[in-house]
């Protein structure tokens, strides 16, 4: 498919910010071959999606999420020294933050991600991490708890110097 027609195909949408097909679909109607549907549907980029399917790494100087939360969530130095991570475990829309190394999480990622067992998991795992970094830990009955060792981040945490 050539990059002419490739621009044609897609359209976005100012509601929901995600890339749609449709246009190809209206175009072609019933002589669309659904290989090709697919090789253009596949040509869209979701990379919150992606990297909470574990399939690209969080930039800059990141890494695949399971990695993130197999190794790095009780390392509290390697949680303070890494750029960017945040934004990957915690994407949001276009509209709420500024994107210094993340994209913009769009509707259709959001449904997907929600509607995903294994992404909605790590999540979790994500935000027990990320309360846990910072003194707090998650109950079972979903409460916000301090840890015992709160005090020592907090103190550790005061003594970063942030640039």
């Amino acid at each position: 498919m050539s990059d002419d027609i490739q621009k044609d195909i897609f359209s976005c949408c100012k509601g929901c910010q995600h890339v749609h097909a449709l246009p190809l679909i209206m175009h072609c109607g019933t002589n669309l071959e659904d290989n090709k549907l697919l090789y253009a549907l596949n040509k869209v980029s979701h990379p919150n999606l992606d990297f909470y399917q574990n399939r690209i790494k969080s930039e800059p100087n990141g890494d695949f999420i399971e990695n993130i939360l197999r190794k790095w969530s009780q390392n509290y130095e390697c949680l303070e020294k890494k750029a960017g991570y945040v934004e990957w475990l915690f994407p949001t829309p276009e509209d709420a933050t500024p994107h210094k190394y993340s994209s913009p999480l769009t509707c259709y990622e959001s449904r997907m991600m929600q509607n995903n067992i294994n992404i909605q998991k790590r999540y979790l795992r994500s935000f027990r991490m990320m309360l846990n970094f910072f003194g707090f830990q998650l109950t079972k009955s979903m409460q916000i708890v301090l840890t015992p060792e709160v005090n020592q981040r907090f103190c550790h945490l005061q003594k970063i110097q942030r640039k």
